[in-house]
C-alpha cells in the first residue's frame, strides 16, 4: 500500500463512555490522543519510517482523506502545531487555533473546552 494512503487516527478528545456492570451508562470521559503518538514515535525509533514519512501518517493523509484543510502548514491553511524534543520524542508543547495547550511541557489545558 502506498505511504500516501496510510493513515492512524484516535477518539482524541472525543467523548468516551463509561459503563457499569449492569450495561448503563455511568460516566462520560474523553479520549485521549497518547497511543497515537506512541506508535508514532516507536515507527521513528525504529526506524520503520523517516520523521517526515511518520508524520504524515498522522497530519496530511488523514487530513487529505477525510477532505480538511487541516494537516500540514501552507498559505492559508489551519494547522495545530505539536512540539517534539528530537532525542528522546517526548511530545513538549501543542498548539491549537493560535492558543498554547502544552508548553515547555507544562499543561495548560487539559481539553479544548479549558482553553
Amino acid at each position: 500500500v502506498p505511504l500516501s494512503q496510510m493513515t492512524f487516527s484516535s477518539d482524541a478528545q472525543g467523548s468516551l463512555p463509561h459503563f457499569n456492570e449492569k450495561g448503563q451508562l455511568d460516566g462520560l470521559e474523553v479520549g485521549g490522543i497518547d497511543s497515537l503518538w506512541d506508535e508514532t514515535a516507536r515507527l521513528i525509533e525504529s526506524k520503520v519510517l523517516s520523521v517526515s514519512d511518520a508524520l504524515k501518517l498522522i497530519t496530511e493523509n488523514p487530513a487529505r482523506v477525510l477532505g480538511l484543510s487541516q494537516g500540514r502548514v501552507a498559505v492559508y491553511k489551519a494547522a495545530d502545531f505539536v512540539l517534539i524534543n528530537p532525542n528522546d520524542l517526548k511530545i513538549t508543547g501543542t498548539m491549537n487555533r493560535g492558543k498554547w495547550l502544552m508548553r515547555d511541557g507544562k499543561v495548560l489545558a487539559k481539553s479544548m473546552f479549558d482553553r
